[in-house]
């Protein structure tokens, strides 16, 4: 799974902050609670607060008649946007390539809640404020390898592959 996240590149070039916004969201917003249903995602803070930028997604594109992500009748949260307010409480590893530049505020990480816990994951990217690029779902599995690695580690395991083996 980390290398179809790599080969989606997602959060590259520099000086984009998806990748660092990934690390943060799987090491530091969420939990892994073990229920009789087995593993869920818990997040820190409930992102219906707007904590760390979070708001309320509105799933349609451009065309009314197409969603970004699976029609639920469950609301979908957006984590990414450093204009947006509570943004400024993401770490500043998230933040700092930021330079108002679009490319350094593109990423972004969407969320299904369900009542206290997160349903699913994914990522994508957008150019403006409707027009959304390919969004990718992020498994439990692959959360949890980013949260047991190091920062170092991850971003490494993210460079193409003729770059990691300099």
């Amino acid at each position: 799974e980390l290398s179809q996240l790599r080969d989606s590149e997602f959060g590259r070039p520099s000086p984009r902050h998806g990748l660092n916004l990934l690390y943060w969201f799987a090491h530091d917003f969420i939990t892994f609670h073990l229920t009789s249903d087995g593993q869920i995602m818990v997040p820190r803070e409930n992102p219906s607060t707007n904590a760390y930028g979070f708001h309320r997604f509105k799933n349609f594109s451009d065309d009314d008649e197409l969603h970004l992500l699976p029609e639920q009748k469950l609301p979908y949260y957006g984590v990414g946007n450093l204009n947006a307010p509570g943004a400024e409480k993401l770490p500043s590893y998230v933040r700092k390539d930021y330079n108002r530049v679009p490319e350094s505020n593109m990423d972004r990480i969407m969320v299904r809640l369900n009542g206290n816990f997160l349903e699913r994951v994914y990522i994508t990217q957008h150019s403006d404020q409707t027009s959304f690029g390919q969004r990718h779902r992020i498994s439990q599995g692959l959360l949890l390898n980013i949260k047991n690695m190091s920062q170092e580690e991850f971003l490494k395991k993210m460079q193409p592959p003729q770059i990691q083996n300099q």
